[in-house]
């Protein structure tokens, strides 16, 4: 059975836990966690005096470790626009890469849908809501012979997937935006 400590403390000017609370010593440590300083500690310890030096030498760690402050490294102003450069452009190559794999999802939707298909074409708008919208136009083969277009008025079961994954890649790179946008599928 663990030591309990009667306390008062108060973090930032406010009072945590009033006179005469009753906790354990895991409570103590996680109010020592949570709030780093420690404006005043009034403890009223039951128990021995080798159970209080051992938990105040470990709330003392504790808030020395919340303190520690974070060391950066200092760059001169052409190194930090290197750096910035640098984190720009992995930036948009990780959009890039996203909306690569939004579009590479709907040319695999098209190609299940219509095995010969190897070109689609769509046209995405944003919305003055904000919201961005695909719509597929027409489907080709490779020869150019058209497998579907939206004035035939069929329907098929993965346009609307196919329409939000060419949404979402025109989100992440624009690129993908536009109107008549034509995507090789093979």
């Amino acid at each position: 059975m663990g030591t309990n400590y009667e306390f008062t403390t108060t973090a930032g000017g406010t009072e945590v836990v009033g006179p005469g609370s009753v906790v354990g010593e895991d409570t103590i440590d996680g109010y020592a966690a949570v709030f780093g300083e420690l404006d005043a500690l009034a403890l009223v310890v039951e128990g021995s005096l080798d159970d209080l030096e051992r938990w105040a030498a470990g709330l003392l760690d504790d808030i020395r470790a919340v303190r520690r402050p974070v060391e950066y490294r200092k760059l001169d102003d052409d190194g930090r626009l290197t750096a910035r450069s640098q984190a720009m452009t992995k930036a948009q190559q990780a959009r890039s890469d996203v909306a690569e794999l939004f579009v590479t999802e709907a040319a695999i939707l098209t190609v299940r849908a219509f095995p010969g298909a190897a070109k689609l074409i769509y046209d995405v708008d944003t919305g003055s809501d904000g919201v961005t919208a695909a719509t597929v136009i027409a489907i080709y083969d490779t020869r150019g012979v058209g497998l579907w277009d939206s004035w035939s008025g069929d329907e098929w079961d993965k346009d609307s997937a196919v329409c939000d994954a060419l949404a979402a890649a025109a989100d992440w790179d624009p690129e993908y935006n536009g109107t008549g946008v034509e995507l090789d599928l093979i």
